[in-house]
């Protein structure tokens, strides 16, 4: 038979049976003297044990604030009276192009975005141009089609601007102003770094919403002041409709745009999108001003 096992043989409990009840609860974790362990007062309200809430992300409190800042910036800018907005037209454009230089700066050298990544590149820049014409074209027709016959509207469409507008100032206005002041400006600015920047934080698709919602608020006020001088400000409910519904446009028009520039890594489809479907409908309510 074999032999017990040592303490076993003699009958005597092990040594670590054989300790006090007190030295058992020192063991455990109980203070000496007998008393009970001391909970923290929070484990009794929660079952499991609580973990420091997580630091925002330096991406994502970036990404924020810069959506932010250029929403603040493109509505207050909107807010200029009509006669600042005229005879300072091209000191704003020049002020506007000044901060996407600062920006672009930022981007590269001081959060190492390059300059491909922001879609400023002369790779795929035709295939970018003309995609970019042709789902402009696809966007806008059915708008001019519906300032040529608006449904509702007996008198039609009728613009306060357009009508006091030259061919001499619309001219200069389509292939100058909104080209350079807008259509570049704005694609560059939420294509190039705001896309950018919120893909670092979120990745492509969260981006391309983010970046679209934002490209969308940044339109409040000048859509509101948009409709307010047309035919369409009254009645009250038509005018609500048509702020929703250009909102609504868009944000998918920040898709669309976000997309190309996803799928072409250039912004050249964007700009030209841009420039066409801007021009186009406010081409169109020109020429039916007339």
């Amino acid at each position: 038979m074999a032999d017990a096992p040592e303490g076993l043989s003699s009958g005597v409990r092990p040594r670590e049976s054989r300790r006090t009840g007190s030295e058992s609860r020192r063991l455990g974790g109980e203070p000496e003297g007998g008393g009970r362990k001391k909970v923290p007062w929070g484990r009794y309200f929660y079952p499991f044990q609580a973990k420091a809430l997580p630091a925002v992300r330096r991406e994502t409190a970036i990404a924020v604030a810069l959506a932010l800042f250029i929403i603040a910036y493109g509505n207050l800018l909107s807010l200029r009276p009509d006669h600042i907005r005229i005879a300072y037209d091209w000191a704003f454009i020049l002020g506007g192009l000044a901060l996407l230089g600062l920006l672009v700066l930022w981007s590269v050298r001081i959060e190492g975005i390059p300059l491909p990544t922001l879609g400023i590149t002369t790779v795929s820049a035709g295939r970018s141009a003309l995609a970019g014409a042709a789902l402009g074209v696809v966007v806008i027709l059915p708008v001019v089609l519906y300032f040529l016959f608006p449904l509702g509207l007996e008198d039609g469409i009728g613009y306060e601007d357009a009508e006091e507008q030259t061919w001499g100032g619309f001219l200069l206005w389509a292939l100058a102003n909104q080209p350079v002041g807008t259509a570049f400006f704005e694609e560059a600015l939420f294509r190039g770094v705001l896309l950018a920047k919120m893909t670092v934080a979120w990745g492509q698709r969260q981006a391309l919403v983010a970046s679209s919602v934002t490209f969308a608020l940044w339109h409040l006020v000048i859509n509101f002041r948009t409709i307010h001088d047309t035919d369409v400000a009254s009645p009250a409910i038509l005018a609500a409709l048509a702020q929703i519904a250009c909102l609504f446009g868009l944000f998918l028009g920040g898709l669309f745009l976000g997309l190309l520039r996803q799928r072409t890594g250039n912004l050249a489809g964007c700009v030209v999108f841009h420039w066409l479907v801007v021009t186009a409908m406010w081409g169109t309510l020109f020429l039916v001003s007339r």
